[in-house]
């Protein structure tokens, strides 16, 4: 499978988790599937995923990137720390009622990057 096709299946696998959330009234629901998703994937799609998860970080969704942040510090993909920080200049310049909330959290996850 090539990055494109695997793109695909990761975007559909989010919006059928994101739905199943959304009708169990249960938003964590689709964060945790993205987890379990994430764990069956071997090393090869382990990167795939992890540029997809880039991607997903820079989106204009709010709910896409804070799925992007949630498991970019969950599973420590540290490949993203440029990615970060575009998107923590982009909310710095923000007037999103949301932007300091997500900034902050994007400087923590750099900030535990730093750590490491």
């Amino acid at each position: 499978m090539n990055l494109d096709e695997f793109r695909i299946e990761m975007e559909a696998s989010r919006r059928v988790a994101e739905e199943e959330a959304s009708s169990a009234r249960y938003s964590q629901l689709a964060l945790n599937r993205l987890c379990e998703l994430y764990e069956r994937f071997d090393a090869e799609e382990r990167v795939m995923a992890d540029q997809v998860i880039e991607e997903w970080a820079l989106s204009e969704d709010e709910n896409v990137r804070f799925d992007a942040l949630a498991l970019i510090g969950r599973y420590g993909i540290t490949r993203a720390v440029a990615t970060l920080e575009k998107l923590a200049a982009r909310l710095a310049s923000s007037s999103a009622l949301g932007a300091p909330y997500e900034l902050e959290k994007v400087n923590r996850i750099l900030g535990k990057f730093a750590g490491t």
